[in-house]
């Protein structure tokens, strides 16, 4: 019922969403759009590991805090505050969008995000929980654009809202194996795939930088 109000919600403001994607869409093909699909599905992959990161740690991050001997009432805390975290993560994404460049942006908030898994294991617990939201609302922003900004077809990059949910399902499978020896193993391995997602999503947009084709391409990736 909240989501069918949420969504009625935000049909007056349907007419004014853009209208360019038929216009974009009877513009010819450019040699480097067409080279770019390697890269994006580079990022795509990078996507999917970002997200199996979440899918890993955050449904068992109340487990990981009970074995660490945390207070269930702490940990019922860090649940009830932590969605505040995600709404400032998106704010302060949205607010810092056009005074970072997109590429600094993510590393600041994936670097962060590491940083954060790790302290899921030690006493600042409800501050890890918070945190990790903040971390995620911020960076995955900065990721789409930076997706978009590499595909410039714009054929590929849509289906980076099917790598979230895809890499959650397959974090969540991770998780259930490696939480069978060892909670401590679920934050090892969650920091595996997200230096992964990270290497990853680097290797192209560094490549694209090299490319010097226009300073329009290299502009994109500010």
């Amino acid at each position: 019922m909240v989501m069918g109000i949420f969504v009625v919600l935000q049909l007056p403001f349907v007419p004014a969403l853009p209208a360019h994607v038929q216009a974009a869409s009877i513009q010819p093909r450019t040699t480097s759009g067409i080279a770019n699909w390697r890269l994006v599905i580079l990022g795509l992959v990078g996507m999917f590991f970002f997200s199996m990161t979440f899918g890993a740690i955050w449904p068992m991050i109340g487990q990981i805090g009970a074995k660490q001997g945390t207070d269930h009432r702490m940990i019922a805390l860090g649940f009830s505050l932590a969605g505040f975290g995600g709404i400032a993560g998106a704010v302060v994404s949205a607010s810092l969008s056009n005074r970072l460049a997109r590429r600094t942006a993510l590393l600041l908030g994936a670097t962060g995000y590491a940083v954060t898994i790790l302290l899921a294991l030690s006493p600042a617990f409800v501050a890890a929980m918070i945190l990790m939201i903040f971390r995620f609302t911020f960076t995955i922003p900065h990721y789409i654009s930076l997706l978009a900004a590499i595909d410039t077809t714009g054929r590929l990059s849509v289906l980076t809202s099917a790598m979230i949910p895809f890499g959650i399902a397959a974090g969540q499978t991770f998780a259930g194996i490696l939480a069978s020896y060892s909670f401590s193993f679920v934050v090892y391995g969650g920091e595996a795939t997200l230096l992964s997602s990270l290497a990853v999503i680097l290797l192209p947009t560094n490549f694209m930088r090299r490319e010097k084709e226009t300073p329009g391409n290299l502009n994109a990736l500010a």
